[in-house]
């Protein structure tokens, strides 16, 4: 029975680190601005290759699991992070404005308020959330959280 007993004790662990405790390490503006940091060398090149129509020359970019441009503004965005699905998921990441100015996720029609080192967007009457901050210059992290 005791041996029983640890199992379920070191699957409850692992499970509750799994799903509640790594998923918030992933999707915080620290681990993203690390990601940032690991690739800020190769990061100017991947923006100037996308906006020139270059995908295929886009260099290994350690952490990001996705690469996406705004052609209606030009802002290159890379995602690093996603948990869960619709209604309780989030998706995480950091992307470069042109004009250095916060952007809404996927270009979303939002407006988005200062609060304090960050701009948000709460969706009223609903459960969508939305944060962004500067990491450097025109680089900014995002959550997005539906």
């Amino acid at each position: 029975m005791k041996r029983g007993a640890k199992l379920t004790a070191a699957a409850l662990c692992l499970f509750c680190l799994c799903f509640f405790a790594f998923p918030r390490i992933a999707g915080s503006y620290c681990y993203v601005s690390l990601i940032y940091k690991i690739n800020e060398d190769k990061l100017e090149r991947a923006v100037l290759s996308l906006r020139a129509g270059c995908a295929a020359t886009l260099p290994e970019l350690s952490g990001v699991r996705g690469v996406s441009f705004e052609s209606a503004d030009g802002t290159v965005g890379f995602a690093c992070f996603s948990f869960g699905i619709a209604p309780a998921g989030f998706y995480t990441g950091f992307y470069h404005s042109p004009d250095g100015a916060p952007k809404a996720f996927q270009n979303a029609k939002i407006e988005l308020r200062p609060d304090g080192e960050s701009w948000r967007y709460d969706e009223p009457g609903g459960d969508n959330r939305y944060v962004t901050r500067r990491i450097k210059g025109n680089w900014y992290y995002y959550r997005m959280g539906f």
